[in-house]
Order: C-alpha cells, then sequence, then structure tokens
C-alpha cells in the first residue's frame, strides 16, 4: 500500500512539472538568441526549444526574430523559461520582433536569457552610454557623439581626442556586457572592493540611457583585484568582468590604437 501511494505521487509530481500536449501544431514567435533557440507561445509564454536535430537547427539557422514557425511537440516543462524539445517544426512567414510582448522581452533581458550574439542585434535596445575610467578618470567615451578620450592628463589633451562610433557588433557586444552587469540594479554609488583602496585613485563613471531610463554608476577608489572567490563576491566579480570588456572593446579600435602613446604612467 505504502509503494502504491509514494508512486501515485510520483506521478502527481511528474505530472504537475509537465504539461502534455494534443495539438497537430502550435504558431509560436522566434526569438534568436545566444542562449539557445526560444519561441514566444501566445497566451502561454516563452519556451527554450531543447534537443533540436541537424534538420531542425538548419530550419532555424536563417530565421530572425519576430518570424513566425509552427511546433508540434507533446510535453512542455513548466520552467520559466518553459521548456521543449518538438518533434517537428516549420517556417511559416516573416515577422518582427516587435510583435512579442514588451513587458516578456524587459524580464527575459534582465533575466539574462535574451543575450545576443555579434551579428544578431534583434534584442539590444536603443540605448546610449557615456563611460569614464583609467587612474582619475582620465579615459572617456560617449556612445550618442563618439567622443573617444585617451587621456585629459597630456600636455596638449586635443591629440588624443579622436571619434569612434560603435558599429552593429559592438553595439550587441557592448549591451550584452551591460546586461551582464545588470546595470539597473548596481548601486549609483557602488564599491566593489571596499576593503580595498586602490592607489592612484580609480575612477569609473559609467551612465546608461535606455528611452526614458537613466542609469548612473560612480565608483572611485576601490581595488578591481582580490575579490574573494565566495557567493558574496559574485556581484562584485560581474561587475568587474563587465566593465573590463566595455575597456577593452574602446581600446581595442583602431581609432584608440592610432592616438599618441601616455605621456604620463600610474603604477
Amino acid at each position: 500500500m505504502k509503494k502504491l501511494i509514494v508512486g501515485l505521487l510520483l506521478l502527481a509530481f511528474v505530472l504537475t512539472a509537465c504539461t502534455a500536449r494534443t495539438d497537430p501544431g502550435m504558431e509560436c514567435i522566434y526569438m534568436k538568441c545566444q542562449n539557445g533557440p526560444m519561441v514566444y507561445i501566445p497566451n502561454e509564454g516563452p519556451c527554450y526549444l531543447e534537443g533540436l536535430t541537424e534538420k531542425q537547427l538548419k530550419i532555424l539557422e536563417p530565421l530572425k526574430t519576430g518570424d513566425v514557425i509552427e511546433i508540434r511537440t507533446q510535453v512542455i516543462l513548466e520552467s520559466y523559461p518553459a521548456k521543449t524539445s518538438p518533434s517537428a517544426l516549420r517556417f511559416l512567414r516573416e515577422g518582427d520582433e516587435t510583435t512579442l510582448p514588451a513587458d516578456m522581452v524587459r524580464q527575459l533581458n534582465e533575466m539574462g536569457h535574451l543575450n545576443v550574439t555579434g551579428d544578431t542585434p534583434d534584442f539590444v535596445p536603443d540605448f546610449e552610454i557615456v563611460l569614464t575610467w583609467n587612474a582619475y578618470g582620465i579615459s572617456h567615451y560617449d556612445s550618442k557623439s563618439g567622443e573617444l578620450i585617451k587621456t585629459t592628463d597630456a600636455s596638449r589633451p586635443e591629440d588624443y581626442k579622436t571619434v569612434h562610433l560603435l558599429t552593429d557588433a559592438e553595439r550587441c557586444a557592448v549591451w550584452n556586457l551591460l546586461t551582464e552587469m545588470n546595470f539597473p540594479k548596481v548601486p549609483s554609488n557602488y564599491l566593489p572592493n571596499p576593503e580595498i583602496q586602490s592607489e592612484p585613485d580609480t575612477k569609473i563613471e559609467l551612465t546608461v540611457n535606455v528611452g526614458d531610463q537613466t542609469s548612473h554608476i560612480v565608483s572611485r577608489g576601490s581595488a578591481f583585484s582580490m575579490i574573494d572567490d565566495s557567493e558574496k563576491g559574485a556581484e562584485a566579480r560581474r561587475f568587474i568582468k563587465a566593465f573590463n570588456g566595455l575597456t577593452e572593446l574602446l581600446e581595442n579600435c583602431d581609432e584608440w590604437k592610432a592616438l599618441p602613446d601616455y605621456e604620463h604612467y600610474y603604477e
């Protein structure tokens, strides 16, 4: 009798974790993501497509976010996002990413599910950044104007100014880094490593404008090293990794490399 009860409980658990499907086919909106193919199932929500065959992957390869496809599946795992392994899928018609619910896209972006690849800017919103970095904040970049300053600490600061406008691939990379940083959640005055001060003074100032929303982060004097490996330090490591990615992207562009060497170096 006990075995029967346990068996029934296990069966109930499986049934609550999955939803059986008998639909001959469901229209979905395709979402091209770095984390794997996803679809939006109207009236249900976002869903990862898993266990795809090579033939199915080839069908999805040329598609863009917003295109409409049909999937056939028996079971959808009710996580968030959901997951399913379709038995069949086919392209129906071209579409547009604006047909996706904006609130869902925003939520998935904040959760890190919609990171994009360098050649698929589908989920990159209209954003601009202003970044100041380096010892004493001598370097500066404004993505809207493209103004890029290597250093303000020179006898002829004008020689260290140039213009670099982000390419589509760079905008994707920058947005991925901002998403990784989770910039809306970073405090406006942030010390990733408050116990160790840097010498000379390291200044970071980042402003992100997305639509009518502005995030402003200032960090001064905090050492960017020796962050412990504990869970407590995870947020700081994520911030530092993303910040370093932003500065590396700018310092590797041709315009930056064409500027003169620094007159002064800080150790």
